[in-house]
């Protein structure tokens, strides 16, 4: 399975990945044996193949996931390879067709809110999918947040979290302000223009947070990249190099 990159996820202990089969346009994310995680040392950060942009060969697979992480499909550290990089022109002339007119009619009616006010969840085991991209119909916000990057939409109240790996040093783990700065700056700029801006989001694992009143586990909904036209190299940088020029 060749596979286009479209997400590139912080995660507590690794990175996930996700993208598009390139031969039938679905959803698919690699994921290894016994529940590991995919390692920094997979990214371009330090000469692996995963990049936002990047085909992958994954080698013999196919999606076999359970509700709601459809899109899951087994692979081996082994076989995955980079073919190449997509020119972002292209890569933005086909957002549109591997994206969801809305959040409900991709993840489905189960994805409600959560009684924090600000998150959205859908119940362990439950959804349609865990993966979409969808054009943003209205601006939103991003902004570090303690050890973390958010994104608010003022319109609704909804505040997620970001874990697009970009915007981390190159530890996977240390939020880059200056990053997150001018990707704000960005977006500004391009809901300004009426410039189009997709989000990729994604539903983590079923999990209770530590001093959660609900003991009721959750997927919960996070933003896992933001894609945006005219920044091309808005990739991962390597460590001698600036990312985020135009």
């Amino acid at each position: 399975m060749q596979m286009l990159v479209t997400d590139l996820t912080r995660m507590r202990y690794g990175i996930c990945v996700a993208g598009v089969d390139l031969a039938t346009g679905t959803r698919v994310r690699p994921v290894l044996p016994n529940e590991r995680q995919f390692q920094i040392d997979m990214t371009r950060h330090f000469g692996g193949p995963f990049d936002v942009r990047a085909v992958v060969e994954l080698g013999s697979t196919t999606t076999s996931g359970q509700r709601p992480e459809v899109e899951d499909a087994p692979v081996t550290l082994s076989q995955i390879r980079q073919l190449s990089i997509m020119d972002s022109d292209e890569f933005l002339d086909r957002l549109p067709g591997y994206s969801s007119p809305s959040l409900p009619e991709a993840f489905g009616p189960e994805l409600v809110p959560h009684s924090n006010g600000r998150s959205l969840v859908v119940p362990e085991g439950k959804g349609e999918a865990s993966l979409a991209i969808v054009k943003a119909a209205r601006p939103f916000e991003v902004r570090v947040e303690g050890s973390q990057v958010r994104a608010r939409w003022p319109h609704n109240g909804r505040d997620l979290s970001v874990t697009d790996l970009r915007l981390f040093k190159n530890d996977g783990a240390t939020v880059d302000g200056a990053q997150v700065n001018r990707l704000a700056t960005r977006l500004r700029t391009h809901f300004a223009q009426g410039r189009p801006v997709y989000a990729a989001f994604g539903l983590g694992r079923a999990w209770v947070p530590e001093h959660a009143v609900d003991r009721t586990k959750y997927h919960w909904l996070q933003v896992n990249s933001i894609h945006l036209d005219g920044a091309r190299k808005w990739r991962l940088p390597k460590p001698d190099e600036e990312s985020d020029e135009e």
